[in-house]
């Protein structure tokens, strides 16, 4: 792993106040000791006050520490415990808050690096530190065309100190949703892919979003792994669906899926899958699909009865509003010949 520096311009005075430097460590005014709380190694490191009280890139913690007035502020010195992981990591912290140093994302171990940072920022009040970890994070994702999706995603949400960093990537996918890979659509869990469409905001991405959610759905029932809360966020799900093929794709699954005590939800279900293939009955047979016809065919009578019923019903819909018209224009033309 490599630094990423500062500009030469701010390096001169950074150089004089660095905490590693042994001249600076002479003159240093406050010592931590950091407590790993599993081995209970302790390591002392020498700081000075203002960088990490008042500096550019402060903590609040500490800021608050210094100016308390507690036994501590008088001896110089305080005791913080942290997970051995973190731990580790706090000369990295302290050369972000004296150097604005941040890690290069070299591998994938050092997104694990990227995570704890974010959680130190938060413990430590450092709201620099947070917005650095969240931005290589994002810019990483970017980097990889998305494909590092599901792995950010699932690392950030399963920790509940990096919440707000996962919520960031949601917004990140909402408004990349265009380059995110189809193939991701396996391993995008449903509440993820709800909480990226309610960010979606123009309609291309509401096209292409619709895409990838079809992909999505058709993975997840496919899996035959469906629980209740999934099949609740089905429901959300069906409603995105732009393509009528996919729908028949979904209706299916969905007529041959156990659903077990899930039954609940297969109407409401089904009828939304409906809905979307009516609104492009048309384009559907005008396309003669072989595998969409062949599906249609073995769908359920009842449904496939109810399906080509409204159909025919709403293409005639307009030919007897047509005619109602022209009987209403010559009622009223014999009305005025009399």
């Amino acid at each position: 792993m490599s630094d990423e520096s500062p500009p030469q311009s701010q390096q001169v005075g950074l150089l004089e106040m660095s905490w590693r430097c042994e001249s600076a460590q002479r003159f240093a005014d406050w010592k931590i000791s950091v407590v790993q709380t599993g081995s209970r190694v302790t390591t002392i490191y020498p700081v000075h006050r203002l960088m990490l009280g008042s500096g550019p890139r402060k903590s609040c913690y500490f800021e608050a520490l210094f100016s308390s007035g507690m036994a501590e502020s008088h001896q110089s010195s305080s005791s913080i415990e942290l997970p051995d992981e973190q731990a580790a990591l706090f000369p990295l912290l302290l050369d972000f808050m004296y150097a604005g140093k941040m890690p290069k994302l070299e591998s994938p171990q050092d997104a694990a690096i990227l995570f704890n940072l974010y959680s130190m920022g938060a413990y430590f009040d450092i709201p620099t530190l947070r917005e650095a970890a969240t931005n290589s994070c994002v810019n990483d994702l970017k980097r990889s065309a998305m494909t590092k999706t599901v792995f950010y995603l699932e690392e950030t949400e399963s920790r509940a100190d990096t919440r707000a960093l996962f919520e960031s990537l949601i917004d990140v996918c909402a408004l990349d949703i265009i380059a995110m890979p189809l193939n991701l659509a396996k391993s995008i869990k449903p509440s993820w892919m709800l909480a990226i469409f309610e960010k979606l905001s123009s309609a291309i991405q509401f096209i292409c979003g619709g895409e990838l959610i079809s992909h999505c759905l058709l993975s997840h029932v496919a899996s035959d792994n469906l629980n209740e809360a999934t099949a609740v966020e089905l429901l959300g799900f069906v409603r995105y669906i732009r393509l009528a093929k996919d729908a028949v794709r979904l209706l299916t699954f969905i007529d041959n899926f156990e659903w077990g005590g899930q039954a609940k939800y297969r109407f409401a279900v089904r009828q939304l899958c409906i809905d979307i293939i009516l609104r492009d009955w048309k384009i559907l047979c005008d396309e003669n699909d072989p595998e969409i016809l062949n599906l249609i065919s073995k769908l359920e009578g009842k449904v496939l009865f109810a399906m080509t019923r409204r159909a025919k019903k709403e293409m005639e819909d307009p030919q007897r509003q047509q005619e109602s018209h022209e009987d209403e224009d010559g009622g009223r033309r014999r009305r005025r010949r009399l």
